[in-house]
């Protein structure tokens, strides 16, 4: 038992960050079944290979966390708790997460990438994928 929730027989899945481990919230969910969606050639490929599959939690964290919800809203997963963590569309700040960008930044990027895409994906191309595994793709793609 781990902060007073045991989880041995719940069917929890687990669909971690872009570049990350597939395996990489074993230390949170050890006996949960770990996604691969980065062996897959297509999200649709990967969600074929999910359809019906048991879930009782789902677990994403950062792409993971889309990819989950994806997968919940196309009827691929129907678990009874989803657990989200630092999605990427929830990195802007308000009242319920302070921990994200100001809006005043996501508006200031947003109307750079508007008026100059090319430039703005160099200027924070690093920003992006910082300390990814893929670096150099993420770079170069944008």
């Amino acid at each position: 038992m781990q902060n007073g929730c045991k989880m041995d027989n719940v069917n929890t899945l687990t669909f971690s960050g872009w570049g990350q481990p597939h395996d990489g919230l074993k230390t949170i969910a050890p006996n949960a079944t770990h996604v691969d969606y980065a062996q897959h050639e297509s999200i649709e490929s990967c969600f074929a290979k999910l359809k019906n599959t048991s879930c009782d939690v789902a677990i994403g964290w950062s792409l993971g966390g889309q990819i989950a919800l994806r997968a919940i809203e196309q009827k691929i997963i129907t678990p009874k708790a989803l657990v989200l963590l630092a999605t990427p569309f929830k990195f802007i700040a308000n009242a319920d997460l302070t921990s994200g960008m100001p809006y005043s930044t996501y508006q200031t990027f947003k109307d750079a990438f508007s008026n100059n895409p090319t430039e703005t994906l160099q200027r924070f191309a690093h920003l992006v994928s910082q300390h990814d595994i893929h670096f150099k793709t993420i770079y170069r793609s944008l």
